[in-house]
This record gives C-alpha cells, sequence and structure tokens, in this order.
C-alpha cells in the first residue's frame, strides 16, 4: 500500500484476535505491540520511491541515516 499523501490523523486498526484450530476457536493475542514515538512511514509514500530515482544511494543513505536519528531522539 502507498500514501499519496497522508493525513494529518492516522489510525491503525490492529487484529487482535487469532485461530486457534486445536480447541477449533478464536482466541485473543496478548502480545505487547509497541513503535516508536516518531513512525517514519517514508517508505510507504509515492513521493519515497521518486526520491529513490532522483537522489543517488549515497545521498539516500544519509536521508535514512538522519531520519534513523530523529525516530530515535524522538523515543
Amino acid at each position: 500500500m502507498k500514501f499519496i499523501k497522508f493525513p494529518k490523523i492516522l489510525f491503525f486498526q490492529l487484529n487482535r484476535f487469532d485461530y486457534d484450530f486445536n480447541t477449533d476457536s478464536r482466541r485473543k493475542l496478548f502480545d505487547k505491540f509497541s513503535f516508536p514515538r516518531i513512525l517514519n512511514l517514508n517508505s510507504f509514500s509515492e513521493d519515497y520511491d521518486k526520491i529513490k530515482e532522483i537522489y543517488n544511494k549515497d545521498k539516500l543513505k544519509q536521508l535514512e541515516k538522519r531520519d534513523k536519528i530523529e525516530n530515535e531522539e524522538g523515543k
């Protein structure tokens, strides 16, 4: 899935149930789910694909490194 433009507020709906074939029933998942405070969704943007084509590999690595540092600082 690619986004043309991200909305100001993006909601995620998590499927927190799984089917248990042994008991032939659904069961609730209690696994921990976490994500960074600043979520980098560049790879889901159509603009990101254009950036890949325009910039050379070194420039793209610099951008990805900057995004990673910003995400780590936002924790």
